[in-house]
């Protein structure tokens, strides 16, 4: 992430970013994150709020000539509205705690996905429950990031939780935070992890083409449940430990590969088992191709990890959270879609309708999205 960018040069290069990357009314809307980071206050509760630009221009009016190029002007005249928009959409539990906007020349930072509006807010309170209502009514699948110090908590809009101030004005420490909290942080790591697995579909659906043989092993139905599950077992096995290597590996900053490389190897890995699913191609050795492409998949978390910007201490069991969700969102897509598969494994329709059929389609998704990534 780069720092903010007072100069107005500067913000005029970063908004002209968007004359190409501007959403039209035609383009699917991509999942936003804010970031809200607690700042050091003599009291009450200080809050830096960063919204993206391309999310916030579906709830206010940013490019008023519709000539999908936001230019310093557009910005700087919609800028009240941003403040507005925000400060609404943080609503405390009481109305004694009432958010007030600190004047300041409108401002954006640049991260790697994109430009984001920055606004900075004051309540006179240091500790009140909030409700969290940003983009609600536009993106279900945004999340908030609320930072103070080492404690991280991922809100979902409509969420309500209890937020506190942890820093002081003369010092940029952390005070030591309350085990609730901390408990709610872990289960908010929780929850990204398995909200990831959940959203990211093509995981599920690489996952989902691996399991759809296996009801019929050898072209055959299975005659007890144990014969597909272990097989699972092992797929699934191989995926976890492949992925949460490369996840690590790119978390700790060890590896770093582009995104776009990245997700472009995703949607291979898709159409190859899919092809193999088809024309078997690699036999048996169905584990040995769940941990090799698990190692590609692992990359793909490592993209989201980083997305939720989190502080260099106890990353590693911060890191170990995130990965716990992603297996227990895993587990939770895996065991109902192979019991429904055991239980259709006797329908003549099966090989056909079932297997090829979800196969292509499965592939055919893949090559749309292998295309689309490379593309750009």
């Amino acid at each position: 992430m780069s720092a903010v960018m007072p100069h107005r040069d500067r913000l005029r290069r970063l908004l002209a970013v968007l004359v190409v990357l501007w959403p039209s009314a035609g383009m699917a809307h991509q999942t936003s994150v804010a970031y809200l980071r607690v700042l050091p206050s003599a009291q009450g509760l200080a809050l830096q709020v960063e919204v993206p630009l391309r999310a916030l221009a579906l709830e206010v009016d940013l490019d008023r000539d519709d000539d999908r190029a936001l230019t310093v002007a557009e910005f700087n005249r919609a800028y009240p509205d941003i403040v507005a928009r925000v400060q609404e959409s943080l609503v405390p539990q009481s109305p004694a705690c009432i958010w007030r906007d600190v004047p300041a020349e409108p401002r954006a930072v640049r991260y790697r996905d994109g430009v984001y509006a920055e606004v900075r807010l004051q309540s006179p309170c240091a500790r009140f429950s909030l409700s969290y209502r940003l983009l609600e009514s536009t993106d279900a699948a945004h999340r908030g990031l609320w930072r103070d110090g080492s404690i991280v908590q991922v809100i979902a809009p409509g969420e309500q939780r209890e937020v506190t101030g942890l820093r002081s004005a003369t010092s940029t420490d952390a005070v030591s935070p309350a085990p609730a909290m901390r408990a709610s942080a872990a289960v908010s790591m929780l929850v990204a992890g398995v909200e990831h697995i959940w959203q990211g579909f093509d995981h599920l659906v690489f996952l989902l083409t691996l399991l759809l043989p296996l009801a019929v092993a050898g072209g055959m139905p299975v005659d007890r449940f144990g014969r597909a599950f272990v097989p699972a077992l092992g797929i699934v096995t191989a995926f976890t430990i492949a992925h949460s290597m490369t996840l690590a590996l790119a978390a700790f900053g060890w590896i770093a590969l582009p995104s776009q490389w990245v997700e472009s190897a995703i949607a291979a890995t898709i159409l190859i088992s899919a092809f193999d699913n088809l024309r078997p191609i690699f036999g048996h050795r169905r584990v040995s191709l769940a941990f090799v492409f698990g190692l590609v998949h692992g990359f793909g978390f490592a993209n989201a990890l980083a997305e939720l910007d989190l502080p260099r201490e106890d990353f590693a069991w911060r890191l170990l959270q995130f990965n716990a969700g992603v297996e227990i969102g895993q587990v939770a897509i895996v065991l109902p879609t192979l019991f429904v598969l055991y239980g259709l494994r006797h329908w003549s329709g099966y090989r056909r309708c079932v297997l090829q059929l979800g196969s292509l389609g499965c592939g055919m998704m893949a090559l749309f999205w292998l295309v689309e990534r490379l593309s750009g």
